[in-house]
């Protein structure tokens, strides 16, 4: 029986494994920003590890991490111990993610329904969002039964039917594949990683218990850095392993798949900062508004001063703010509050009605600025043009709330990085999507306002007539002419310019304020 000893390498050999592993190394989050030629002299210091099926790579789960790992031949698998279930860790070129075992299945019935049965840990959520994926299939959920498992787990049937059509092996395959990734997304997001087969590369650097224990599938080798090296790497290189993992974090972010409009979820208010911010806002808004009045009403001149009655504007704006944020935010909070089931049509409840409840506060903030129109006391004026008033709310709420955060959402980060550029500019998107569509329910609330003694009919045809008495030819023909003023009064209205630019600048000053001044915030 002779014994296998391991063959010498030749420098040629090793020299280009070295080059391996320092390619490697240079794609872990630590080192992925770090000078090659340092990369390479760090790459030199680590121990070459080889590993055979079974055996076990660095530390246990829960124990401290000595050192980091790169694996540059074979595979591992990192398995993480819950009390409810067991992770595995895909650490992999796809990610590095930590992924929960669910079990799905798919079986028919004989009237045509289906049963999808989904075992895995106990999940927040996760009925709704199987349901979710169901519904995306062309399925009507017609039962659910939930049970505890022995693990600790829990099995989900759903009973399942389409319109009368039983469910083929293709369209079950279908079904078990949203589902699968709706239960994935559900426990961990959509966020993923692009990562090499490294591990405990961010662990080492505070020798934090190990998130996993990693355990070798097949034969294989790794280069394990100690944390002493990794500490002098990192003292050495700071300034690139700190813009590495800036761009990680990025990258990272990248991945979240953006949400719809009526979903984004609502950030906690700070109502000192959200105060200070509608008090400066205040001033803006009533300079704009007095021109805006000029502007669609003919039935007196502009008043003399451009910010009428503060003393209650100031107050009544900061009351307005604070409540369009805390009602939706408490809306919102109400509605994931339990374990129900949600649907879709209830996300509009924090998206549109603080809209609804905050048109009397509007109304008063507007009867501030009609005084020098209508010398009706405050409440009585504050109480004219309501009804579009009313909608004119719901879409400012829509704007400065869903929008601007769906729009700063969007901003492609090689147009901006920064949290605060990024707030501006989709400020300033929403701002104009807002301004433009809130236009015409503004000037027919204002022109209530202004002259009471007017129908809604009447302030129309008088926008109408205006349009095509100083913005049309006078030698059109009439059928002509009044298509088009009616055109102009609604897709182009008079001083839709000055609105714009003071939602614009309203969204801009509230939302950018109030992030500037909002400490607790942990976004950057």
């Amino acid at each position: 029986m002779f014994k296998r000893f391991a063959v010498p390498k030749s420098a040629e050999e090793e020299a280009a494994e070295r080059r391996a592993v320092a390619k490697k190394l240079a794609q872990t989050c630590l080192f992925q920003n770090v000078d090659p030629r340092a990369v390479a002299k760090v790459a030199g210091r680590m121990a070459r590890v080889p590993f055979r099926p079974g055996e076990r790579l660095g530390a246990l789960q829960d124990e401290p991490q000595t050192a980091m790992y790169v694996v540059t031949r074979g595979s591992v698998v990192r398995e993480r111990r819950e009390a409810t279930a067991k992770l595995r860790v895909d650490e992999g070129p796809r990610g590095m993610g930590d992924v929960p075992d669910f079990a799905v299945a798919v079986a028919g019935g004989p009237d045509g329904s289906a049963t999808v049965s989904v075992v895995g840990p106990d999940v927040d959520g996760l009925l709704a969002a199987v349901s979710k994926a169901l519904y995306s299939c062309g399925l009507s959920v017609r039962k659910v039964e939930n049970t505890a498992t022995r693990s600790g787990g829990v099995r989900d049937n759903f009973v399942v039917e389409r319109a009368g059509e039983a469910l083929g092996e293709k369209s079950r395959g279908l079904v078990r594949a949203a589902v699968v990734k709706a239960c994935h997304e559900c426990a961990l997001g959509s966020l993923r990683y692009y990562g090499v087969n490294s591990f405990g590369t961010l662990h080492v650097v505070e020798r934090l218990p190990a998130f996993a224990t990693t355990t070798a599938v097949s034969h294989g080798v790794a280069y394990r850095l100690d944390g002493a090296d990794v500490d002098a790497a990192l003292r050495s290189h700071g300034p690139g392993v700190i813009a590495g993992l800036c761009a990680e974090i990025f990258r990272m972010s990248e991945t979240y798949e953006p949400l719809p409009l009526f979903e984004q979820p609502p950030k906690r208010v700070n109502v000192a900062a959200v105060s200070v911010a509608a008090a400066f806002e205040s001033y803006y808004r009533a300079m704009l508004n007095t021109l805006l009045n000029s502007t669609v009403s003919t039935v007196a001149d502009a008043p003399a001063t451009m910010f009428p009655n503060m003393t209650v504007q100031i107050p009544t704006r900061m009351l307005y703010i604070n409540g369009f944020k805390l009602l939706r935010q408490a809306f919102d909070d109400a509605l994931r509050s339990d374990d129900r089931e949600t649907h879709a049509y209830e996300s509009l409840i924090p998206a549109l009605l603080p809209g609804v409840l905050m048109t009397p506060v509007s109304s008063i903030l507007e009867a501030c600025n009609a005084e020098y129109a209508n010398p009706e006391p405050l409440l009585r004026r504050a109480s004219r043009g309501a009804t579009f008033r009313c909608g004119r709310e719901v879409i400012f709420g829509l704007g400065l709330n869903n929008l601007a955060d769906y729009c700063e959402e969007r901003v492609p980060r090689d147009v901006a990085t920064s949290k605060l550029a990024r707030n501006a500019l989709g400020s300033v998107a929403a701002g104009v999507v807002a301004g433009y569509f809130s236009h015409v329910p503004h000037n027919l609330s204002t022109l209530a306002m202004l002259e009471p003694g007017r129908t809604y009919g009447d302030h129309w045809r008088n926008l109408v007539a205006n349009a095509r008495a100083n913005r049309l030819p006078a030698n059109l023909p009439p059928a002509q002419a009044s298509v088009l003023a009616n055109a102009l009064a609604l897709f182009l209205p008079a001083g839709l310019l000055i609105r714009t630019t003071q939602i614009v600048g309203s969204f801009c000053l509230l939302n950018g304020i109030s992030h500037a001044l909002d400490v607790s915030r942990t976004d950057e």
